[in-house]
């Protein structure tokens, strides 16, 4: 018999299982304390008791000027990840439509990501549902960096955007 694939808030208890898959302890912590300042959502599929993945959802404005004001309203998802054994079965679609889900149901018109130029696999993921590229150049942006006493860097970067209207 097949487990029912479900998608879900975190709750603190799951945060080692969730570090014990996809590593980055403190970025995860910093999420899940923003989930309980109400500043998003860190959303977790799972089937029974198995983690599948895990993806952020912001509810604050985009950090980057820039995307704020090209695409006015958007919330930004980060860190959309799959177990690597479990890749390519529809856990990455699985928490597309629940971010998606979150982000409708609090009125938000438009959602958008970050991925770096050599993501193809994700990519293909997104196009697949929907999700447009921006027409403008590569996204000036920042990458946090934990270091191993967990305070934060932020270092520079830059990505490829792709967005979707959700209304």
């Amino acid at each position: 018999m097949d487990v029912e694939r479900m998608v879900r808030p975190a709750t603190e208890a799951e945060l080692d299982a969730i570090v014990g898959h996809m590593e980055q302890h403190f970025f995860f912590r910093d999420r899940y304390d923003r989930q309980c300042a109400g500043r998003g959502t860190l959303l977790t599929a799972w089937a029974g008791s198995e983690l599948l993945g895990v993806v952020y959802v912001s509810f604050e404005p985009a950090d980057e000027p820039e995307l704020r004001r090209r695409l006015p309203g958007v919330r930004v998802l980060t860190h959309l990840e799959v177990r690597p054994d479990l890749r390519n079965r529809g856990v990455g679609s699985l928490l597309l439509h629940g971010a998606e889900d979150v982000l409708r149901s609090r009125g938000c018109p438009r959602i958008a990501l970050g991925v770096h130029a050599d993501n193809t696999a994700v990519t293909r993921l997104y196009l697949r549902h929907g999700y447009r590229p921006w027409p403008h150049e590569y996204l000036k942006t920042v990458r946090e960096e934990y270091r191993v006493n967990g305070t934060m860097i932020q270092v520079p970067d830059e990505c490829m955007v792709y967005f979707k209207n959700l209304d």
